[in-house]
């Protein structure tokens, strides 16, 4: 059953880091501009951050996908245990507090607050569960 979750965690940090590099290269699926991506998915913001950290962003979910991954099957390892172990504990709290920013912060953008409720917190708060599952497997 842990190699399911492992799986199912690692393919969505990969799609939600393929997205971030896809923003990054100027091409903003599924949204028709760069004005409705900054809006849907940062609040106030009339445009994405520079392409560089939207890139650091994207690569950064991707290395959590192979982290999560080599910790699961030891044999994709390529450094010591303890950085996948401790990695896999930094994803999880990372997307935790995450997973808290509604409680936080209101913008005044109402489609990104309601989509911020539905639909980011709860996914990346069910990542957030997914990384402490495996972490403790």
């Amino acid at each position: 059953m842990t190699s399911i979750i492992a799986i199912v965690l690692a393919l969505s940090l990969t799609v939600v880091g393929v997205l971030h590099l896809s923003w990054a290269a100027g091409v903003y699926f599924p949204f028709a501009s760069e004005r409705e991506a900054a809006r849907k998915t940062m609040g106030d913001h009339e445009a994405l951050p520079p392409w560089p950290l939207t890139t650091l962003v994207g690569a950064l979910l991707v290395l959590a996908a192979y982290l999560v991954l080599a910790l699961h099957w030891p044999t994709l390892r390529i450094v010591a245990d303890w950085v996948y172990e401790w990695s896999i504990w930094g994803i999880a709290v990372v997307f935790f507090l995450r997973a808290l920013e509604p409680l936080a912060q209101r913008t005044a953008n109402a489609d990104y607050n309601r989509l911020n409720r539905r639909l980011y917190s709860p996914f990346v708060l069910a990542l957030s569960a997914l990384a402490a599952v495996v972490a403790l497997a």
